[in-house]
């Protein structure tokens, strides 16, 4: 199976260059630059995701002074606890991620603080939050929300996936495929600054994952950051190595993963706060945005913003007609889900408003991956076999 998934993404990837399939709606259209790298270990990996979108890096920390002057300030009221103590135990339970950071700065040129400031400010947020005097002006409604609707039926599998954030980062974003020695081999859409496996993300195991966002309003303060659990899951073959190694992790703030296993033919959903985690496995439709939904997860405090509630309603309510046809589910119905919660771009909004960056649409009974540009309901896309 792992030399078939080589294959798969050695395709996956000549496609994406090449944007040679029939169905594209752009043909030789390539949406987002593509960097593939076998590296020795993770700072080189991430050295040379620094090298080459070190203009995305800097046009990125540049697009988010105003957050991270505003996460500085939070630092400044007490360091060890808001910045050093999160630091030292992500460098103690994930060192590799860490590495991976110190790379892309070295190579980009970019300060590592504000560079994990920018990996962690979640959690900065979650901590603050949880102390019972503020008197910082966070901005309200950060546009960080992103959408999933997952499918199972008989033998028949999507996974439906709005990136949503930063109108700004949109021609900012990247893929990159990258190998490792003893590690599954995966491609992931990425954001500038950010460990991989932020976006959407798939390896050579059969695993594939995407990951809602979301704000606690109380965080852990000995836990790693929740980044950090994403850029490791990728490296996971099967489910069960997914849940053994969530069940030893706690987090600083909350998250949401959604994962797919092919060779399992299982698609489930994780939800994280602090040391608890709850698995649901996904048969039928289910969606996901970004707050708690899982009955054994609601006594975690969250940040509703009204944006998340809605589009899960939304998304609740239109999943809710194929109840009793679920058979009658296809790529479509699973691009008009998407369509119905993306965030359109406000033209007169400016670069910080918010906007959904991309879509994604796995499809396993086909094996294809279909890859929109920016808005889905736009119809810009290349689709992809694997």
């Amino acid at each position: 199976m792992k030399i078939i998934k080589l294959v798969i993404l050695c395709s996956l990837v000549c496609l994406l260059l090449n944007a040679c399939d029939d169905n594209s709606t752009e043909g030789d259209t390539e949406y987002y630059p593509l960097l593939e790298v076998e590296a020795a270990s993770e700072y080189d990996l991430g050295f040379a995701v620094g090298e080459r979108f070190a203009d995305n890096i800097h046009f990125s920390l540049d697009l988010n002074a105003d957050l991270l002057s505003n996460i500085g300030d939070i630092i400044a009221i007490d360091s060890v606890y808001f910045y050093e103590h999160l630091l030292s135990t992500a460098q103690a339970e994930q060192p590799e991620q860490i590495a991976e950071l110190q790379g892309m700065c070295d190579a980009s040129g970019a300060e590592f603080r504000s560079i994990f400031i920018f990996n962690i400010f979640g959690e900065i947020l979650a901590l603050y939050y949880g102390m019972q005097t503020r008197d910082i002006d966070i901005p309200e409604d950060l546009p960080l929300g992103c959408s999933d609707v997952l499918y199972k039926y008989e033998n028949n599998i999507f996974l439906a996936h709005n990136e949503d954030g930063f109108a700004g980062l949109k021609d900012n974003m990247f893929i990159v495929k990258a190998k490792l020695p003893g590690k599954p081999e995966f491609i992931s859409f990425s954001y500038p600054c950010l460990v991989l496996g932020v976006g959407p993300t798939i390896n050579d195991a059969g695993i594939v994952l995407s990951n809602n966002f979301i704000q606690g309003t109380v965080g852990d303060a000995d836990g790693v950051p929740g980044y950090m659990v994403n850029r490791q899951l990728i490296e996971f073959s099967n489910i069960q190595e997914i849940t053994e190694f969530i069940a030893t992790k706690r987090i600083v703030n909350y998250l949401n993963c959604n994962i797919v296993s092919m060779d399992e033919s299982r698609i489930v959903s994780i939800e994280m706060a602090s040391d608890q985690y709850s698995l649901h496995e996904v048969n039928g439709l289910y969606a996901h945005t970004n707050h708690l939904v899982h009955p054994d997860m609601l006594s975690h405090p969250v940040d509703l913003d009204a944006s998340t509630q809605e589009r899960y309603q939304t998304l609740q309510q239109l999943i809710s007609e194929y109840e009793t046809h679920l058979q009658d589910v296809n790529l479509e119905s699973m691009h008009s889900f998407l369509n119905a919660v993306a965030v359109e771009t406000n033209p007169n909004g400016g670069l910080t408003t918010g906007a959904t960056l991309s879509s994604s649409i796995f499809d396993f009974e086909n094996m294809i991956w279909r890859l929109y540009f920016s808005d889905p309901k736009d119809n810009l896309y290349q689709e992809i076999e694997f």
